[in-house]
């Protein structure tokens, strides 16, 4: 069993069979194949905030001093791009690749400020600064009709929405509250359009509807659970990460790997895909 200092970015390959997921500070990608209940982990070089799978193969990552394309054990083959902030200060922190084969990604502002942006990668590696005055983006996700894209801002409390034009992804509207409250960490859509939502330091997951309401919650072992995934046979498991960071030293729960019977099923992780 692997106990993670920072778990995150837990993203199911159906191609592999397996999940992968990162340990952010404890500067680490995970690999776990549920049919052998095993982990494999590989070391990185710097603080590896999230991760995306790629078409070609191996991974695009979000790391502490900009974005790279990794192979599946963790070491650099190229970078795409260089973080748009001071990297003394900030780091990447949450991260997805979108329908269109794009690969979005946030901040975090370790000064406490509200230095952290939300960004786009396109194929071509060029980076898009989308919003700024941010403080932790977190729950980057994506409504499975491509209607529209979530994030969250952690420390404010506050879930994003961003209309988008389905055909293409491009955002065509202004951003809007989704929803307040908790502290939205990692997100996730399933299979029926809702939105789930790691609530950091609650030990639970939250689900909303379109209109952003709670409709269902689903308590954590962690009080600090960061982020979700739904993979296996069928995307019928719900895979849960979670975080020791703040945890005392009674905790036994957080920093684990979570997994159980997905109450409903995903949806398929995308694809990043190189070149123009």
């Amino acid at each position: 069993m692997v106990k993670t200092l920072l778990g995150e970015s837990p993203v199911w390959s159906e191609r592999d069979q397996c999940l992968y997921y990162v340990d952010i500070l404890g500067n680490a990608i995970i690999q776990y194949d549920p049919i052998k209940d095993a982990h494999q982990s590989w070391p990185v070089d710097e603080n590896i905030g999230c991760i995306g799978l790629i078409k070609e193969g191996g991974l695009i990552a979000a790391m502490r001093t900009g974005i790279y394309t990794l192979n599946a054990q963790g070491e650099k083959i190229a970078q795409l791009a260089s973080i748009p902030s001071d990297p003394a200060h900030s780091r990447f922190n949450d991260g997805k690749v979108d329908p269109w084969g794009r690969f979005w990604c946030g901040t975090v502002d370790e000064a406490g400020g509200k230095c952290a942006v939300l960004c786009c990668v396109h194929r071509n590696g060029n980076l898009k600064v989308i919003d700024r005055d941010l403080q932790i983006v977190n729950g980057i996700a994506f409504a499975p009709d491509g209607t529209y894209m979530l994030y969250s801002d952690t420390k404010t409390a506050t879930i994003y929405r961003y209309p988008l034009d389905p055909s293409t992804g491009e955002i065509i509207g202004e951003r809007s509250i989704f929803a307040k409250g908790g502290q939205p960490d990692g997100g996730q859509f399933d299979a029926l359009g809702r939105y789930w939502s790691a609530d950091f330091g609650a030990g639970r997951l939250t689900v909303r509807n379109a209109m952003g309401d709670i409709v269902e919650t689903l308590d954590v072992p962690s009080k600090y659970s960061t982020m979700m995934a739904f993979g296996g046979k069928d995307l019928t498991t719900l895979f849960v990460t979670s975080s020791r960071e703040y945890a005392d030293a009674s905790d036994n729960h957080s920093g684990r790997l979570y997994q159980c019977k997905a109450p409903v099923k995903g949806v398929p992780a995308h694809y990043f895909s190189l070149g123009a």
